[in-house]
């Protein structure tokens, strides 16, 4: 991305907060703060332009949460995922600037190594200058590595947050989230509520952050009504999930979907309190290779 286009997306952010009420979260300005000091830095516009889009987007989403008056926990998260791409951004200038050094060293090298053909007589000078650029690339060569590896830990601690603000659990099956179907839908119905679509979307940044996995979504309801009906239901309900996913940008190619209907309860049908907590969708996430464990 041009540094015109992410300039553009700053001003896009910094409209959506001038129109707002004047900011009064500490980590919201922090993060904006960050960001402007990001996009001025060349290399940082250059490097790392993928992920200071990502920052834009969730500033403007931070600023979205603060200007509806929802939870100044919910703005702070989205301040603490800008603060994290900022971050990504930095450190792939870094191993850009890295890059370009080695790039410059090697041709370097070719020059030397011409030279020695036509000046027999500074042969020893050249391979010793020959040595010395070879050191030194090795070392560019191993802070390029370093700086992989860093990202690589940041994009991992980032996920990571993630899972743990969906309360995901490890299971036998992989990582699982599981949700109550009373925060999704009404009684009977397949239709999300309004209250779901915020655990729809941290689903679908977890998944935008995490492009080689895949998912299962699974429907389940209790023993009530019949065994046909409750199958339909959460077929229908695991399909609703899958849809409103899509809806938001993620491939259909990434998602599974199952009804179990009354199988598999968590415990006994026979209290209204274990009914609640047999009526779910559970979220499978694969492995980094894709593949979801099945039941």
């Amino acid at each position: 991305m041009h540094k015109t286009s992410l300039v553009i997306l700053m001003l896009g952010s910094c409209l959506v907060g001038c129109m707002a009420n004047p900011p009064q979260s500490a980590a919201l300005d922090n993060a904006r703060d960050s960001y402007a000091s990001a996009i001025s830095d060349p290399d940082v516009s250059r490097y790392g332009a993928t992920e200071l889009q990502k920052a834009d987007e969730s500033l403007r989403n931070a600023d979205i949460a603060w200007n509806n008056n929802i939870q100044t926990e919910e703005v702070d998260h989205y301040a603490y995922l800008a603060q994290r791409h900022i971050v990504a951004a930095k450190e792939m200038a870094k191993t850009g600037r890295a890059e370009a050094s080695v790039e410059q060293i090697g041709s370097e090298r070719n020059r030397v190594l011409l030279e020695s053909r036509t000046r027999a007589a500074e042969l020893r000078a050249q391979q010793a200058e020959q040595a010395r650029l070879n050191a030194e690339m090795q070392t560019r060569q191993t802070e390029i590595a370093q700086r992989q590896a860093l990202s690589a830990l940041e994009r991992t601690r980032l996920l990571e947050s993630q899972l743990a603000d969906l309360q995901a659990k490890q299971t036998n099956r992989g990582t699982v989230i599981s949700m109550r179907d009373d925060m999704l839908f009404d009684n009977g119905s397949a239709e999300l509520k309004s209250g779901a679509m915020r655990n729809v979307d941290k689903l679908v940044a977890f998944l935008n952050n995490a492009p080689q996995r895949n998912i299962l979504i699974e429907g389940y309801t209790d023993s009530s009504g019949s065994a046909q009906f409750n199958q339909e239901l959460s077929e229908q309900r695991a399909e609703s999930v899958k849809q409103s996913l899509i809806a938001r940008g993620i491939s259909s190619n990434r998602i599974q979907i199952r009804g179990y209907g009354e199988a598999y309860p968590l415990v006994s049908n026979n209290t209204a309190a274990g009914r609640q907590q047999n009526r779910r969708v559970e979220i499978v996430i694969s492995d980094d290779s894709g593949e979801v464990a099945a039941r």
